[in-house]
């Protein structure tokens, strides 16, 4: 075996994901946005509490919001720190607990695991703040460095996204990233694709809404794109990378509960939960 790439379920090439952060109300229309075109993000929360109500300016999602729009409809959270705080210009221990207290009462509140993080406040990190991230079961977090390129991270703890929702290039590269042909790419460049779109549902105004219809009807609906939230994306994939191979290549094993799809020398397969495959 020369040349092995990853494949989305149902061996598709490409993949789309959208991060937004804070839990702003205007998250409420957004949602409502991205389920109309079949979209799937995750949703940065911080704090440790959400309120009950809108009054007095209150611009978060509220306790009943934050209960009914996310999870019910395929997306997910993450953790954006109790306090908002940039963990590089934090002291560690600091930094830590602002994870911790955040993860923590997402938890509690959701009743699942969150392992997934936006950092939030410009996005700074360093090889300190990842290192403890990883003693702390944080697995992936995004920054806010648009790359405008669809390549899978190398590094999840600096999870780069493609662009931005007020990127003058958005729909350039949108357009780009449909028209390109992994399997047609000669046999060497053949790697899937995702598109990951970040920002702020605040940085719509009430009634201009238009640069995401838009990206809705241009992304949405692909039958050969895996419409997917940050951690879907993160477990597909770790998933894929935990397949084990014989010395000569011949045989894989899958240990994980995931049935994945991958090519190999321009050759497509599936490999089941628990199943051990002879090429």
């Amino acid at each position: 075996m020369k040349y092995r790439f990853l494949r989305f379920p149902e061996g598709k090439c490409k993949a789309v994901t959208l991060s937004y952060d804070d839990g702003n109300i205007n998250d409420v229309h957004l949602v409502e946005i991205m389920n109309r075109y079949g979209l799937k993000g995750t949703f940065n929360l911080p704090g440790t509490s959400f309120p009950e109500t809108h009054e007095k300016g209150n611009y978060r999602v509220t306790v009943d919001e934050a209960r009914s729009i996310y999870f019910p409809a395929g997306h997910d959270v993450a953790v954006h720190g109790a306090n908002h705080m940039a963990p590089v210009l934090a002291a560690p221990k600091d930094a830590i607990r602002d994870v911790l207290d955040n993860r923590s009462f997402l938890e509690s509140f959701y009743g699942r695991i969150i392992r997934g993080m936006a950092y939030p406040d410009l996005g700074r990190i360093s090889e300190e703040v990842k290192s403890y991230l990883r003693l702390i079961g944080i697995t992936y977090a995004r920054t806010v460095d648009c790359t405008h390129s669809f390549a899978l991270p190398s590094d999840w703890l600096e999870w780069k996204p493609t662009s931005r929702n007020r990127d003058p290039h958005l729909m350039e590269v949108a357009d780009k990233f449909l028209a390109a042909k992994p399997r047609e790419m000669y046999i060497s460049q053949r790697d899937s694709l995702l598109f990951f779109l970040w920002g702020h549902s605040f940085e719509f105004p009430p009634n201009d809404w238009g640069i995401m219809e838009e990206f809705g009807r241009k992304m949405g609906g692909h039958d050969d794109i895996w419409y997917a939230n940050n951690t879907e994306i993160y477990e597909y994939c770790h998933a894929y990378d935990s397949l084990v191979f014989s010395c000569d290549n011949t045989m894989i094993y899958n240990p994980t509960q995931t049935k994945v799809w991958f090519d190999a020398d321009g050759v497509s397969y599936v490999i089941a939960p628990g199943e051990t495959l002879k090429l």
